[in-house]
């Protein structure tokens, strides 16, 4: 690599060539990817890098049978990237750079909040998964059998989602949260990827929870980086219901807001009491899928 840093996001590979990481990077055998991999123990849809919160980068292995090694040791939950860090696929090794200024993260939130065009406050509805009981099931298996199935996880959720329109906004390490643009004209999509999660928790390892809410959420924009930050109260409630949904052991966890919508589309019910969530003043009914 020449002497400078790089001053934008980048991957180098072991000739010296830089890779501009812009929004996501995908990895693989098949030519869709940003990053083909060559190899035969490289699978079609190996890995991906995601930009999130305007600087975060994540590493995630979608369910690969030969692993993503960062490193030195193998993928298993979605990873934050630091700067140095090496990724090796298949016989590809790649050191990861953040750019020259390591905290344009809090630069580009900071210019993103203090201009209003790029802010703006809008219907969403906002869906949340996460493994259960991560740490347990970590004990239990070996980690390359762990990594396949939560690798297998993360890819069959995220194509419900974004089979129905859907966006990754955010990986949590043991989840993500998802979001769509609108109010009640997108309650079939939401209903019709409730029921395929529900499915998946059904037929599949691991388990894992789905929480549900709609709401008017402030997005900020990072075009540089392709993505959007999710903000305001709506984005903390959902994460309340999580801990709520958690502390009375539901594994489906939608809120009357979304349930209004929800409700003629697919079989839901009351979850029992009424519950408090931190920072949100009264009682609060949840609901779940049938």
């Amino acid at each position: 690599m020449a002497d400078s840093v790089p001053q934008s996001p980048c991957l180098e590979s072991t000739s010296g060539e830089l890779i501009a990481i812009v929004g996501n990077c995908s990895f693989g055998r098949s030519r869709e990817n940003t990053i083909r991999i060559g190899s035969d123990r490289a699978s079609r849809r190996h890995a991906t890098i995601h930009a999130q919160d305007a600087g975060e980068f994540w590493l995630i292995d979608l369910g690969s049978v030969n692993g993503t090694m960062l490193n030195g040791r193998r993928v298993s939950l979605p990873t934050r990237l630091q700067g140095g860090d090496r990724i090796c696929i298949a016989s590809e090794e790649f050191v990861f750079h953040p750019g020259e200024h390591q905290d344009y993260d809090q630069d580009l939130c900071a210019a993103t909040v203090a201009t209003a065009p790029d802010i703006r406050n809008e219907p969403c509805w906002l869906l949340l998964v996460d493994v259960v009981q991560y740490t347990q099931l970590s004990h239990q298996m070996n980690p390359e059998m762990l990594a396949m199935i939560v690798g297998r996880w993360i890819r069959s959720c995220k194509a419900a989602v974004e089979e129905q329109g859907g966006t990754v906004n955010k990986y949590l390490g043991d989840g993500y949260l998802a979001f769509w643009r609108g109010t009640g004209e997108m309650a079939q999509k939401i209903a019709a990827v409730s029921l395929a999660l529900k499915k998946l928790q059904e037929d599949s390892e691991p388990a894992f929870r789905v929480v549900v809410h709609q709401g008017k959420v402030t997005i900020g924009g990072a075009a540089t980086l392709g993505e959007e930050c999710l903000m305001g109260p709506e984005v903390n409630y959902i994460f309340r219901m999580e801990k709520a949904a958690g502390a009375m052991g539901s594994t489906f966890c939608i809120s009357a807001q979304a349930r209004s919508f929800l409700a003629p589309l697919a079989p839901i019910s009351q979850l029992p009491g009424e519950h408090e969530l931190k920072g949100f003043p009264g009682k609060h009914i949840l609901y779940s899928v049938d």
